[in-house]
């Protein structure tokens, strides 16, 4: 039980790595905060697809056949879509004035990625604690994973607050602070449910985390970061995230 939590220490601890990575660029323009939601969308969308719905999928049709695997990974896909969804409309911060226009856009965005991020990480570190738990080989992979992730989330948390408040100390911290989330939901989880997890559990999770993490990416990251600067670099940024992911897959 020690190394899982141990695992998934590392993965939470990540978030804040982006913080940091933020932290030492040498200044926070609008092209750079574009960008970087684009690559944290990037990311997001690539280990969704690529990774988390995938296994998802093959899990479950191990158990039930083909199309109980897809009712049932289509249903938990939704509820993580509409959970992030309710979550943007909660954290949407006051409109303001048309003249503060891209001001506006990342005050939203930070609110709404930080948030959503912490969301997800709650049952991310479920994830993480629980593969860990049951195969330390396989919890090493999945760790890698979210980690690998977990450090562009970090980047676009921090770069939004970063532009919006000047202050490097703050954006650091906030980065650290969502990253905590996952360690929070992984020890609790599985201090209190360790006698229940199966490897359904763990499939219903990433069906979950994937429906959190598109949302984010295709309604939020993406469509926000255009407002601040352009679509063209948002793209740039989102193509530049889905490479990265890719390259760590193939490497682990």
């Amino acid at each position: 039980m020690v190394y899982a939590i141990l695992l998934c220490a590392v993965a939470s601890l990540s978030t804040g790595l982006g913080g940091v990575i933020v932290a030492l660029c040498p200044r926070m323009t609008k092209r750079t905060l574009c960008i970087s939601q684009g690559f944290a969308a990037g990311v997001m969308l690539g280990i969704s697809f690529l990774d988390m719905l995938p296994k998802s999928f093959q899990s479950f049709a191990q158990t039930g056949g083909v199309f109980i695997a897809a009712a049932k990974m289509s249903v938990l896909f939704g509820a993580g879509w509409l959970a992030a969804v309710l979550m943007a409309k909660v954290v949407v911060p006051k409109q303001e004035p048309q003249t503060q226009k891209d001001f506006a856009a990342a005050k939203r965005l930070c609110a709404v990625t930080t948030a959503v991020i912490v969301l997800h990480n709650l049952p991310e570190g479920m994830l993480t604690s629980f593969s860990g738990y049951g195969d330390l080989n396989f919890g090493f992979h999945i760790a890698f994973a979210v980690a690998m992730h977990n450090i562009p989330e970090g980047m676009a948390v921090a770069s939004s607050a970063l532009y919006i408040s000047s202050s490097k100390t703050k954006a650091v911290l906030q980065s650290f602070g969502a990253g905590m989330a996952e360690l929070a939901g992984g020890a609790a989880a599985l201090l209190l449910m360790h006698s229940f997890i199966t490897p359904s559990l763990l499939c219903g999770v990433l069906a979950v985390i994937s429906g959190l993490m598109i949302q984010v990416s295709a309604a939020e990251l993406m469509p926000n970061g255009a407002k601040i600067y352009s679509f063209k670099a948002v793209f740039a940024g989102m193509w530049a995230g889905v490479a990265a992911i890719t390259i760590g897959m193939l490497i682990i």
